[in-house]
């Protein structure tokens, strides 16, 4: 599996990007510094897991990218939620802006305000979710223009494309 938003993906993606939060926030590791386990990791278990022993560079380079995205994403909202948090309390309005704003998992927010000891208005954050999703409902029904490309037109696009270079 690799990192992604969905199914297993987004289970590996969170459980990476926990381990390079307390890495970095907990155990005071610095930036960078988890793709750099990967080969103790597969001197552990590349018996057991031959396919991290055969893609070892690969292994690495997409941890290190996930890690590097994470980081940004960590830092700026990690900022921005302390500074949020100095009130006592997070509001719904707080956690639905982390997340939608900065990219700061929801998870992610409830965790490290258990760690301050501030509480977080989950059902506010519920709700901010559910007008937004509504809102989009409501717009992709109003005749909104879908602008996303279908599998079909990028591969049409890119025989065209590659047509003229040939």
């Amino acid at each position: 599996a690799t990192p992604s938003n969905e199914g297993r993906g987004y289970v590996l993606r969170r459980v990476l990007r926990r381990a390079v939060r307390y890495g970095r926030e907990i155990l005071g590791a610095p930036p960078g510094f988890f793709h750099q386990l990967v080969d103790s990791v597969i001197e552990t278990l590349g018996d057991a897991f031959p396919s991290l022993r055969a893609n070892t560079d690969d292994v690495k380079q997409l941890i290190k990218e996930e890690e590097e995205q994470f980081g940004r994403t960590l830092d700026r909202g990690s900022r921005e939620l302390k500074n949020r948090a100095k009130k006592g309390h997070l509001t719904g309005e707080d956690a639905f802006l982390l997340y939608t704003t900065y990219g700061f998992p929801v998870d992610l927010t409830e965790l490290m305000c258990e760690e301050l000891k501030v509480k977080v208005d989950m059902p506010g954050f519920e709700a901010k979710m559910e007008d937004f999703r509504q809102s989009t409902k409501k717009k992709k029904s109003k005749g909104a223009v879908d602008m996303s490309l279908k599998a079909t037109e990028v591969d049409k696009l890119m025989k065209e494309g590659e047509g003229r270079h040939a």
